[in-house]
């Protein structure tokens, strides 16, 4: 899904340029990476940290399987 919103809006902000919009290209190029950066942030919203994380690690106390 990320491949597929860049490579869209990749080709909105190409289409725009094509089109002749009083916009300086530069601001369309920065729209590309600017969904893409809103979009990761929205995933790491998602993720929960891991349950192990900050606990020590003594080999001692390992299940066996």
């Amino acid at each position: 899904m990320a491949c597929l919103l860049f490579s869209v809006t990749e080709a909105l902000q190409l289409r725009i340029q094509a089109l002749g919009a009083n916009i300086p290209y530069q601001f369309l190029v920065i729209l590309l990476y600017a969904i893409a950066f809103f979009a990761l942030l929205g995933l790491a919203a998602k993720v929960a940290p891991s349950k192990a994380l900050g606990v020590n690690y003594f080999p001692e106390n390992r299940r066996s399987s």
